[in-house]
């Protein structure tokens, strides 16, 4: 049964990519291009850049394949209430920290996950308004 107001991939084949990206292969990829090992990434260590990594991962997994916390959590170890708080740090690094925000973006860049930000959005609509 198709939904009227769903996009489905037998009435639009091409425009739906049915497999899901490997989730481990995805923090793998983000561990690599921050130079963390794998291994460090899943441990309870609070250092810098395992902390920066972390909230990375749980963004893109969050973000751009539509994990729920819970199973992230599952992934990292950890309760989803800690991956909830990693979010919300991911949101205002991005904010505060032009090199993180900039990492994060060539980190997306490199896994083909162009989806517009917010950022993006709001300098579109403010060009639109210009003309």
């Amino acid at each position: 049964m198709i939904l009227p107001n769903k996009i489905h991939y037998y009435t639009m084949p091409g425009l739906i990519n049915i497999e899901q990206p490997d989730r481990e292969a995805i923090i793998q990829f983000v561990c690599k291009e921050m130079n963390v090992r794998y291994k460090d990434a899943l441990s309870k260590d609070r250092s810098r850049i395992l902390v920066l990594t972390r909230n990375m991962c749980y963004a893109i997994l969050k973000t751009y394949l539509g994990a729920t916390v819970a199973s992230i959590g599952r992934l990292f170890f950890r309760d989803h209430t800690t991956v909830i708080h990693g979010l919300r740090m991911h949101q205002q690094d991005l904010k505060t920290n032009d090199i993180y925000a900039e990492q994060f973006d060539e980190i997306r860049f490199l896994l083909k996950l162009n989806l517009p930000t917010k950022k993006h959005i709001k300098y579109a609509k403010s060009i639109r308004t210009m003309g």
